[in-house]
């Protein structure tokens, strides 16, 4: 038996050894052998896929709100993104102005909303990494229980009356909280005057100075009740404006006790006439009249008062130049037929008569505004007789008769 000496041992030891670390090598790495030997085999790493970035879009106020006020403004914004148009369209298909920013960030409407409605809100959108998306949203406006109309007198802007011209505001339903109401009623002056509302009943409100106007002064109105809840869920069809400028005071008296009516303008008398009121039957109205109504020519029917035109007194004639100052029936007017008369004694139905020139002249120089005192007849003009508001003294009427 051949035998091998320990040195022979050790080196086939080492052999060994670099021959098992030879195969390790051969068979770890990248790729791994088959149990059965055959080709080498991937194990490919796990991966992630990245959602891609949209644009959000949100509204003010929110998608799906309902009981919105029509006044109040609609924005929408966008955040990781751009709105490049935005589109709002009611439920009749009526499209809402709006304006877009340069930067497609936020988009505002531009005018107020109808009562009652349901808007559609269309935004197209495309992200910051450039994807295209459609936002769609929708708001619902508040539904009245009832609505107004408004009139005003004047009724329309720029026209010039006199001192003591009243402003008046007309609804066509009942108002329960007149405060309310009056809020939306804006009443400015230049120069700034004392003034307040007072209401003769609950569909008609007046508006005047404490004291007669300056001439010059300009007088403007607004009345802002769109989209306001004047009480119980009545609110406005839509606001009206109207403004005017005062002209000259021109300030017309007449006493029983003399009867000339003497016109003052600016303070300096410049024209007397002499004149009749009424008879003892049908007297005038003391207190301080309103020119309110100008006629070249009236028909003046004694039965809209509730005297029969075949009445002993009774009438029914075409009267010449009639200046309203009452809207019981009491006008200046020409009447030639009691010239005689004019000056010395009443035998008018409760007018003031004139001769045919004067009462010309009264109806071509006197101004919607303009004021005639009557005094020392036996009847009181009532404040609510057309435009009577001047014979409410001023701490009653600052009280408003609300």
């Amino acid at each position: 038996m051949n035998r091998r000496s320990p040195a022979t041992q050790a080196a086939l030891a080492l052999i060994a050894v670099l021959a098992l670390l030879l195969v390790s090598a051969c068979t770890t790495g990248s790729g791994s052998t088959s149990a059965g030997g055959g080709a080498p085999t991937s194990e490919a790493a796990p991966t992630t896929t990245k959602a891609p970035i949209t644009t959000a879009v949100t509204m003010n106020p929110p998608d799906g709100s309902t009981n919105v006020n029509p006044l109040t403004p609609l924005v929408v914004t966008a955040a990781q993104g751009t709105m490049t148009s935005v589109t709002v369209t009611n439920s009749e298909g009526k499209q809402v102005q709006g304006t877009l920013a340069p930067d497609g960030l936020t988009w505002t409407s531009g005018e107020p909303f109808g009562y009652a409605r349901t808007y559609t809100v269309t935004a197209e959108t495309t992200s910051v990494e450039g994807a295209a998306k459609q936002y769609t949203g929708t708001i619902q406006t508040v539904v009245p229980t009832n609505q107004t109309a408004v009139s005003t007198l004047p009724s329309k802007a720029g026209g010039t009356y006199g001192v003591g011209m009243p402003l008046i505001v007309r609804f066509d339903e009942p108002i329960k909280d007149k405060n309310t109401a009056e809020q939306y009623m804006k009443v400015t002056t230049n120069p700034p005057v004392e003034g307040a509302w007072y209401w003769f009943s609950s569909k008609e409100a007046h508006w005047r100075p404490k004291d007669f106007y300056t001439p010059g002064t300009t007088v403007s109105l607004d009345v802002q009740i769109y989209g306001k809840d004047l009480g119980g869920g009545l609110y406005g069809q839509k606001d009206h404006h109207t403004d005017f400028v005062i002209g000259d005071s021109v300030i017309s008296k007449i006493d029983s006790s003399d009867l000339q009516l003497k016109v003052y303008q600016n303070g300096k008398l410049i024209r007397t006439m002499p004149g009749s009121l009424g008879m003892p039957k049908y007297p005038s109205q003391n207190g301080i009249h309103v020119v309110q109504e100008k006629y070249e020519k009236k028909i003046m029917d004694s039965s809209t008062w509730g005297l029969p035109t075949d009445a002993p007194d009774g009438y029914y004639e075409e009267v010449p130049y009639a200046t309203r100052i009452s809207m019981s029936g009491e006008f200046v007017h020409a009447a030639p037929w009691s010239v005689a008369d004019q000056g010395v004694r009443n035998v008018s139905h409760g007018c003031i008569n004139l001769s045919m020139e004067n009462g010309k002249w009264f109806y071509e120089n006197a101004r919607y505004g303009d004021i005639v005192i009557i005094s020392g007849a036996e009847l009181e003009l009532k404040p609510g007789d057309g435009w009577g508001d001047w014979n409410v003294d001023w701490e009653t009427w600052k009280a408003g008769n609300k």
